[in-house]
């Protein structure tokens, strides 16, 4: 899973911010995996871990499910 779609639904649905804000709250998560604040860009792979991690923190802070299209 590519960050790009990811990033661009979740600044829609919300605001430009909430991607931001996303990857700081996950942080230690993407670090485990060597990826760094600095470092990620659309094109950045997210692990099936990360990306579930993600999903569930959009869902518990945004009250949003991340739609299947996203994962393609």
């Amino acid at each position: 899973m590519k960050v790009g779609p990811l990033k661009k639904w979740i600044e829609e649905q919300k605001d430009t911010f909430a991607w931001t804000r996303t990857t700081i709250s996950l942080l230690p998560e993407f670090n485990k995996e060597k990826i760094f604040l600095h470092t990620i860009t659309d094109d950045t792979i997210l692990s099936d871990e990360i990306y579930g991690k993600i999903k569930e923190l959009i869902k518990k802070r945004y009250d949003l499910e991340v739609p299947n299209f996203i994962e393609n």
